[in-house]
């Protein structure tokens, strides 16, 4: 994390910083980014950010974390304070609220899908850590379900969880990528998208069987 000099920058400065990081680890992952391509891109010194962070590990950490919490801010903001009365509703708003995010912040979704997918990746735990919070909520809104009836018993809500997470995962990356979008969704307006999550909710409710 910074040191303390860290603090005397300005504003301005601290988010010129953390958006050039971004941009390199979405472009290169982690492993294949220094901290001198990141000083050239910001036109400092060298040794520019060596007075602020003790290494590029330290520098990632705080970049990860910015985004993460912005993430988390704007998940409380347009999900969390609207209290989703069922698991399907918590799917559709977790994923309306992804595509506003990745539409504003396309960088920091960029920079997470690379390095969550990036082999070795030095910070994996790190990273894996400060999203627990959004597996505790589906977590919590499925054992309800199955409390009331409305799922069934025999399903381990982890393989509930891991299913609506990859559903959503894969969603946010057609969103983010034209070109890896086999269904259109990239192209959809907000009433299209909402049509289209309509009909793959009564599919996850009901299941293909005619």
């Amino acid at each position: 994390m910074p040191r303390k000099p860290f603090e005397q920058l300005s504003a301005r400065q601290k988010t010129k910083i953390y958006k050039v990081c971004l941009e390199l680890f979405a472009a290169n992952g982690y492993n294949h980014t220094s901290v001198k391509m990141i000083t050239s891109r910001l036109k400092v010194a060298d040794g520019y950010l060596h007075y602020y962070f003790k290494g590029k590990e330290d520098l990632a950490m705080w970049a990860i974390e910015i985004a993460l919490d912005d993430w988390k801010a704007h998940f409380e903001k347009h999900v969390g304070e609207k209290n989703p009365e069922d698991i399907y509703s918590l799917f559709k708003m977790s994923v309306l609220q992804m595509i506003r995010f990745t539409h504003d912040h396309r960088e920091a979704f960029a920079a997470y899908m690379r390095l969550v997918n990036e082999p070795n990746f030095p910070l994996a735990e790190f990273l894996a850590e400060r999203i627990t919070w959004i597996d505790k909520r589906y977590l919590d809104a499925i054992e309800k379900e199955i409390d009331a009836g409305r799922l069934r018993s025999d399903l381990p809500p982890t393989l509930v969880a891991f299913l609506i997470d990859v559903l959503n995962t894969r969603i946010q990356e057609f969103f983010y990528n034209a070109a890896l979008d086999p269904i259109g969704i990239s192209q959809m307006d907000d009433h299209e998208i909402n049509r289209w999550l309509d009909t793959l909710l009564s599919v996850v409710r009901n299941g293909i069987r005619s």
